[in-house]
């Protein structure tokens, strides 16, 4: 539902504006061009092969991506009138993860602070910790049985120190 969620933002942020819906100011509909365009330039470039290895790595990376922002947010919940904090989102400050993935790892910061320039968040030491760095929990989520086994001791922890009652 997130595709239809960022349609109904940005038609939000249009009327706000004071334009229309179908207009280059529409940022959904110049995200597909631009894809189409990506589409174009690799059909051009390597024919129908460069298409579909574009394609390919571009379902690989959204595939990642989604793998992520399950493992960033798993378990932890929020009530409807509370805000986002730093203890709605899993933080690492392992340092390889910080250093190649450019302070990705200081998600609970991002979560505090979404305006923040990714350079200039702060670790959180208090904030829910990843039991390990990006690429391990990435793979270990992957494992069902093996990531239930660890994640679970983290959101006993997690429900002790944050859940509101």
């Amino acid at each position: 539902m997130g595709h239809i969620s960022a349609w109904k933002h940005e038609e939000k942020r249009l009327r706000k504006k004071g334009n229309y819906l179908l207009s280059y100011n529409n940022r959904m509909i110049t995200g597909y061009l631009m894809s189409a365009l990506w589409c174009g330039v690799f059909f051009i470039a390597g024919g129908i092969f460069g298409l579909i290895l574009f394609l390919g790595q571009a379902a690989f990376a959204k595939f990642i991506l989604e793998v992520v922002n399950y493992m960033e947010h798993y378990g932890l919940v929020r009530q409807s009138k509370q805000p986002v904090g730093p203890e709605h989102s899993w933080n690492t400050n392992k340092t390889m993860s910080t250093l190649v993935l450019f302070s990705l790892t200081r998600h609970s910061a991002h979560h505090e602070t979404p305006r923040v320039k990714f350079w200039k968040l702060d670790p959180y030491e208090n904030a829910p910790q990843m039991p390990y760095g990006y690429l391990t929990t990435l793979i270990i989520c992957l494992i069902p049985p093996l990531w239930h086994r660890i994640i679970s001791p983290c959101l006993n922890e997690w429900e002790q120190r944050y859940a509101m009652v």
